[in-house]
């Protein structure tokens, strides 16, 4: 069962990527009718086991980055959040990783890669979701940019490129 699943996400994964090679970006700044406008709340446990809920994280915004330690986009990606978090950490940003994967993979990956910020896991339940937040196709990576107040900012299947992700942060952080 486990093996099939895996199979299904990694096809999703593979369909979504060749998907968005074919039509460029898939860059979603308006919300379209299929994602939601506001934060969707979910409860997973955390590297160490503790049960974190999204809302936890309301008032800053957030970058909600669904992930595999398998998925070579995904692991492209995460030096940049680091880099991000780093800048931005101070005046309000939250990235909450969702790990779609195995928390034994994923635990020597956050050493490896020294991350820093909350990492959740999620089993193959976060497939739904993903649907639910609006990635129909399964694909890997996937980010979702929430304002502090909930509000869904912006949508992206596949990984960010520093100027897209600079382009959308940085009006978020400008000082007054």
């Amino acid at each position: 069962m486990a093996l099939v699943a895996t199979a299904a996400l990694a096809a999703g994964v593979w369909f979504g990527q060749g998907r968005l090679n074919n039509t460029g970006s898939d860059n979603t700044s308006q919300n379209s009718s299929t994602t939601p406008t506001k934060l969707i709340d979910f409860t997973l446990p955390d590297i160490t086991g503790k049960p974190r809920k999204l809302s936890e994280w309301q008032g800053k915004i957030i970058i909600l980055n669904f992930w595999a330690t398998w998925c070579p986009p995904c692991r492209k990606e995460i030096p940049m959040f680091l880099d991000y978090y780093e800048k931005y950490r101070g005046d309000g940003l939250e990235i909450i990783g969702v790990a779609i994967d195995k928390k034994e993979d994923v635990a020597d990956f956050i050493d490896t890669l020294f991350i820093d910020y909350p990492v959740l896991i999620g089993g193959t339940e976060m497939m739904t979701m993903m649907r639910r937040y609006g990635n129909r196709v399964g694909s890997l990576p996937y980010n979702v940019l929430i304002d502090r107040d909930g509000t869904i900012l912006n949508t992206k299947k596949g990984a960010y490129s520093h100027a897209e992700l600079e382009a959308l942060l940085t009006p978020l952080f400008k000082k007054n």
